[in-house]
């Protein structure tokens, strides 16, 4: 599952004013065709349908200006920041201007939330096993039932493939900006903390270096040893975003 991460202010990512790591690295440039705009060299039973007046290509309205873009993805991020605030009964701010400090492909952190998650459940199983196929985000242990107070709240919730960490200081995972996929089901964007992401995962850590490391005999990968690379990835991301006072801004 592919997976990109970026610390750069929000409402960049959000009017499109930066390159994926895949253009960084191929010099691939997206072509976007609207659904109603007649392509080029349209097959000739269309044309002649037009003709005939059965269908209508109707041209794209027109595009957006830079300005125009800028001002609504800024004001996205303020509603962001006014729903966030009403969710944690604090203040929301963040300075959301800058350079990007992180542009990488992130690949499948699901094995670290999927150890997360097994911290809390090591009476049922006793030991980690790497799931059919490294299908972490299926992994059996998500399956039982979510303790009251898990020791690592937000890593074993917080999707790490759809929403941000913010800097500010705020506990827990909060569900905002509704939109429809997968035809009309409703998603959120999950959102945490960038300063209680980093304790978390200071005590992750902390816990995976009581874990014996050791690898799967069928496919050779390590869990423990993976899921401490995504941990640390993720606490060098993290900083990045606590310094430059910026969101990590996930997107997969």
């Amino acid at each position: 599952m592919a997976l990109d991460a970026y610390v750069m202010p929000l409402w960049r990512f959000k009017s499109g004013d930066f390159t994926s790591p895949i253009e960084n690295a191929l010099g691939i440039q997206p072509m976007i065709v609207a659904p109603r705009q007649r392509p080029p060299n349209a097959p000739w039973y269309l044309r002649v349908l037009e003709k005939l007046g059965v269908i209508e290509f109707v041209p794209p309205p027109p595009e957006p200006s830079s300005e125009e873009i800028r001002a609504k993805a800024i004001e996205e991020v303020e509603d962001l920041k006014r729903a966030l605030a009403t969710a944690v009964g604090q203040p929301i701010e963040w300075r959301d201007e800058g350079d990007i400090h992180y542009n990488k492909q992130f690949y499948d952190p699901s094995v670290l939330r999927a150890f997360a998650t097994w911290h809390d459940h090591q009476i049922e199983l006793p030991t980690f096993q790497a799931p059919p196929n490294l299908e972490y985000h299926v992994h059996s242990v998500h399956r039982l039932p979510k303790p009251q107070n898990p020791r690592f709240p937000i890593l074993s919730t917080h999707s790490l493939h759809t929403g941000c960490f913010v800097p500010v200081d705020f506990p827990g995972v909060h569900y905002v900006e509704p939109f429809k996929s997968w035809g009309d089901r409703e998603f959120f964007h999950d959102v945490a903390s960038t300063h209680a992401v980093l304790a978390e995962l200071d005590d992750f850590l902390s816990f995976l270096a009581t874990v014996p490391e050791k690898k799967e005999e069928e496919h050779g990968s390590s869990p423990v040893g993976d899921a401490r690379w995504y941990a640390e990835e993720l606490q060098r991301i993290c900083i990045l975003s606590r310094d430059h006072r910026l969101p990590v801004i996930f997107w997969g």
